[in-house]
């Protein structure tokens, strides 16, 4: 099969789950489908841009300590990253911080003091 001419830019879309897959581009192989492949390709991605997150934030992380994780993951399902590079991955974390923690009722000094902290660590 021949790729089309924008096939990294469909193929970053697929893998950060923007856009559905296209079987035909993956053989297959003895263990895993097409499908099954893709599906590895993209949960590697994820794990790979969770960690990039959490090295942009080290302060936010200590702050959220427990909570972290999932404030992290929902931060991801809603702004996935646009770009082949990981940098800058936490650029609208600041954002999301502020009003996931509005929407949750959550105004408390240490929430405030997370929402200083990320806008420092995004700096």
């Amino acid at each position: 099969m021949r790729l089309p001419a924008d096939w990294q830019e469909r193929m970053a879309a697929v893998v950060r789950g923007a856009a559905e897959p296209d079987p035909a581009w993956f053989t297959g192989g003895p263990a895993l489908s097409p499908l099954q492949q893709i599906g590895v390709y993209r949960q590697q991605y994820r794990l790979r841009i969770y960690e990039a997150l959490a090295e942009e934030v080290p302060g936010l992380m200590h702050l959220l300590g427990a909570e972290a994780e999932e404030i992290l993951w929902s931060y991801l399902d809603a702004h996935p990253p646009h770009a082949w590079t990981l940098n800058r991955v936490a650029d609208r974390l600041p954002a999301f911080l502020a009003a996931f923690l509005a929407a949750e009722g959550r105004e408390s000094a240490a929430d405030r003091a997370r929402v200083d902290m990320v806008r420092l660590d995004v700096g």
